[in-house]
């Protein structure tokens, strides 16, 4: 988490800092610190041009949508699905995501929690997304940002 915090400071990679916090803070199970997260990222992401970093915009709202499955919030799962595939069309993962999430919706409004579920994700669905989140960590881990202050220069 150090090399996050330290890139908080570093001109351009503030929104992959707070993204990248985002996913260690829900690796550790502190799903509203990942929210606040990858929501500052998205803000931070607002600011910039539409067309740039499509694949941070795209990897923000997915993962929140992750998050917000896992906590039962399956209306703002939905949502952060739509807000995925807007940023980038046409991903798999992100619409199979969304459709777990609006028959999740449909589940809870129809039948309740009657199967003592409590409302929140079956076994099933929780270990789908427990791979899933694991894909996401390792293909993060190979982005880290080497041991270094912040960059200066072009990188050519």
């Amino acid at each position: 988490m150090g090399l996050y915090l330290r890139a908080l400071g570093c001109e351009g990679a503030a929104p992959y800092a707070e993204h990248g916090l985002g996913l260690s803070f829900f690796a550790l199970g502190e799903e509203g610190a990942a929210l606040a997260r990858f929501a500052e990222a998205g803000r931070l992401l607002e600011a910039l041009p539409e067309g740039q970093h499509r694949e941070l915009r795209f990897r923000n709202h997915y993962n929140a949508g992750v998050v917000l499955f896992s906590k039962g919030d399956f209306a703002g799962a939905a949502e952060s699905f739509r807000q995925a595939l807007r940023a980038g069309s046409g991903r798999i993962e992100a619409m199979r995501n969304l459709e777990l999430s609006l028959l999740s919706m449909e589940r809870e409004g129809g039948a309740g929690a009657g199967a003592g579920e409590g409302g929140g994700p079956s076994q099933a669905m929780a270990l789908a997304f427990g791979y899933i989140r694991q894909r996401e960590v390792e293909q993060w881990r190979s982005r880290d940002w080497p041991e270094e202050e912040c960059p200066s220069g072009d990188d050519r």
